[in-house]
This record gives structure tokens, C-alpha cells and sequence, in this order.
């Protein structure tokens, strides 16, 4: 029998056409394999990543830092503005964030106003009016957020606690002072630091009743950690700020109903 050879060309093509036919199963599952895991894996991450809802502690600590940025805009303090509204960030994402599911046109209001300010902090010649300004108008809408987001700022911490707080903090200025005084600078610092909770729990439980009072520590307490935290501290400054929060530990051991 005559055989016949078929040209290298044609069984070139046949291979390509069985391969497109009986093969493709196996060609098929080779290349979506890799699709449908590379989908699983982004399904997956993104479900393993929850969104951070905005809390009580994020509107104190934004309206802690907007105003300390404020203070420093207004003082001409370029790079101190620049660091304090940095100190903002989480915050202010959480809150835009939360808000974006009830109340799109304020949390894009502030998104402006914060892609506003941190541009300007960004720039080479920082325009402090505008961040001044920008700061300002987020402290004014604070309050219209935690009302959307039905949050009340303030404390669940016991009247035992407090006047725990309380009698810490008191004894944390006396000793800040005394170190101030005797010019200690790190000794200063040491001891300025031991009070932060105390201090932040005392401003928040005063704030649910007198936002006035709590404003006034609160002023206090960035203006001596800020000079702490500068190379050269000012302790006449830190003595000074430390005496004027122990001359309102009383008002607040009245305003909060506990003994001091």
C-alpha cells in the first residue's frame, strides 16, 4: 500500500485545531484556574479588612488636634502647624468615613477642607490664614457629625475613677512644677507624661457638662506638652500652665460631683 505524508504545515495546523477541540479542557482550566484564585484572594482580602467606624475618642482626639493646629497657625508656627495636623489623620479618616453612609454632603465637606489644609501643610510657602481657617471650619462642623453618627462625646467612667484621675493628676502638676522649678528639663518631662490619661479622661467627663471648663484644661495641657516635647522647654512656661490646672482641679472635683 502507497502511504502518503502529509506536508510538516498541515500536521502543524491539525495539532493546533485537536488542540482547540479535545484540549481545550485542560487549556481551559489552566488559564481560569489562576483568574478564579486571583479573584478568591482580593474577595477575601478585602472581606478580611473591616471598616474603621468612627468612636467617641476619634471626635476628642480631632477636635484635641484642629484646635492645637489653630493655636499654632495663628502663632505663625509653620512647622508646628505642620505637625499637629498630622497628629489628625486616623481620626479624621474614621469620621468621613462613617459619615459617608448617612450624610455624603458633610463627609465630602470635610474631606475638602481636610485635602485643603493638608495641601497647604504640604506646600513650600504654607499659607497658615487658610489652615487657620480650614481648621476652624472642621471644629465648626463636629458637632453637626456626631449627631449624624449618634455619637455623644463625653465618658462612661465611674465617679471612683475620676476621683482616682483626679487625685493623680493633681499629684502629677504638683511634682511637674516642683521639677519645672528646680530646672530639671527631663525630670520635667518625666513627669509631665505620667498625667495623659488622667488629664484625657478628666477633659472628656468635663466636656459632657461644661465645654468651657474642659477647653481650659485642654488649652493648658497642649501648651505644656508642647513645650515638653520642644528641644529647648520653656519651664517658667510649664510651672506656670501646671499651677493654673491645679487652680481648677476644684471646679472640676464640683463640676463632676466627686471629692477631690
Amino acid at each position: 500500500m502507497k502511504r502518503f505524508i502529509l506536508p510538516a504545515a498541515l500536521l502543524a495546523a491539525l495539532a493546533v485545531l485537536a488542540a482547540a477541540c479535545g484540549g481545550g479542557d485542560s487549556g481551559d482550566s489552566k488559564t481560569q484556574a489562576p483568574t478564579s484564585t486571583a479573584a478568591g484572594t482580593k474577595t477575601t482580602a478585602a472581606s478580611a479588612t473591616p471598616a474603621h467606624k468612627a468612636t467617641a475618642a476619634d471626635f476628642t482626639t480631632l477636635r484635641a488636634v484642629m484646635k492645637d493646629t489653630k493655636a499654632k497657625a495663628e502663632a505663625g508656627d509653620v512647622q508646628g502647624t505642620r505637625d499637629a495636623e498630622g497628629k489628625g489623620d486616623d481620626a479624621m479618616e474614621a469620621i468621613i468615613n462613617s459619615l459617608k453612609a448617612v450624610n455624603p454632603t458633610l463627609a465630602n465637606k470635610l474631606e475638602t477642607l481636610e485635602l485643603d489644609y493638608e495641601g497647604q501643610a504640604d506646600a513650600d510657602n504654607t499659607d497658615l490664614t487658610v489652615m487657620a481657617k480650614d481648621v476652624q471650619d472642621v471644629l465648626d462642623l463636629l458637632d453637626e457629625a456626631a449627631a449624624a453618627l449618634n455619637i455623644t462625646e463625653g465618658t462612661t467612667a465611674s465617679s471612683a475613677d475620676l476621683a482616682t484621675d483626679l487625685a493623680t493628676l493633681k499629684s502629677v502638676m504638683q511634682d511637674t512644677k516642683a521639677k519645672a522649678d528646680a530646672g530639671d528639663v527631663q525630670g520635667t518631662r518625666d513627669a509631665e507624661g505620667k498625667g495623659d490619661d488622667a488629664i484625657e479622661a478628666i477633659i472628656k467627663a468635663v466636656r459632657a457638662v461644661d465645654p468651657t471648663l474642659a477647653d481650659k484644661i485642654e488649652a493648658l495641657e497642649l501648651d505644656y506638652e508642647g513645650q515638653a516635647d520642644s528641644d529647648n522647654p520653656d519651664l517658667t512656661v510649664i510651672s506656670s500652665d501646671a499651677q493654673k490646672v491645679l487652680d481648677l482641679l476644684d471646679q472640676v472635683a464640683t463640676t463632676l460631683n466627686i471629692s477631690s
